[in-house]
């Protein structure tokens, strides 16, 4: 998948939301401490990597 595919998964003007809809709910959850990362090589695949924060334990 070309680069510019994969910054097109997060438009709105895709024709799926999938990926679009994924990150906004993230946001919505986590604010600014995920991320989400495409990364991709033609004839090799398409990889999604979350990354969500960790909590140990209950805040007093």
């Amino acid at each position: 998948m070309e680069k510019e595919a994969v910054e097109h998964l997060f438009s709105v003007q895709t024709s799926g939301y999938g990926m679009k809809n994924v990150n906004d709910r993230l946001r919505l959850l986590y604010g600014d401490k995920y991320t989400l990362t495409i990364t991709s090589k033609p004839d090799r695949g398409t990889t999604a990597f979350v990354r969500l924060p960790c909590d140990i334990g209950q805040k007093k």
